[in-house]
């Protein structure tokens, strides 16, 4: 009897309405090493030819930074990777595919993402069919695309991995790294 009546206790203290103010104390999700980091992506995009945007597949929308969009990857081929696919989708077969379609879907219509891949990136991961997809994915992202800033005889490809803190791109670097050059996982990033 006493849980039922400090549930009540509880709900009655929750706010009606959120009030946003103009003043300059308010937080900013955005920290200064974030703003840094941009900048110092920004001065490298000349020498990359396509960006891999990771973010965690349980957000696909919501989990992303909007300034990655307007300032990083507007004029470049981009590949969205929607990582830790494990977490979202616990079957598999048919069932999984067409919820992996919807999502797709729901993604390409809010942000305009044409390419898109789930992957689960973990160390021992069973299930590496994203990851198979993505340097595949990449050079016909690069070969269909105007090269800018590039001469076009280079036979090597730039790729910049960018996405919000734990995503898992160290986790996707070892997993490519892995796959195609049969090295070990590094310790860092």
């Amino acid at each position: 009897m006493t849980t039922g009546r400090s549930v009540s206790l509880v709900t009655n203290k929750f706010r009606k309405k959120f009030i946003i103010s103009d003043n300059k104390s308010v937080a900013n999700w955005f920290p200064g090493h974030m703003a840094k980091g941009v900048k110092q992506m920004q001065n490298k995009l000349r020498g990359v030819d396509c960006i891999i945007e990771v973010h965690d597949a349980r957000i696909p929308v919501s989990g992303r930074n909007p300034k990655f969009q307007h300032l990083l990857t507007a004029m470049k081929p981009k590949l969205l990777v929607l990582n830790k696919v494990d977490t979202v989708f616990e079957s598999r077969g048919a069932s999984r595919e067409a919820g992996i379609a919807r999502v797709i879907d729901l993604v390409t219509r809010k942000t305009g993402d044409k390419h898109v891949l789930f992957t689960d990136c973990k160390k021992g991961a069973t299930d590496k069919h994203g990851v198979t997809k993505i340097v595949p994915t990449v050079v016909d992202l690069i070969r269909s695309s105007e090269r800018f800033s590039r001469q076009e005889m280079i036979a090597e490809y730039s790729v910049m991995v960018i996405g919000i803190p734990n995503v898992g791109k160290s986790s996707l670097i070892n997993a490519l790294r892995n796959l195609h050059l049969k090295k070990g996982f590094l310790l860092s990033i």
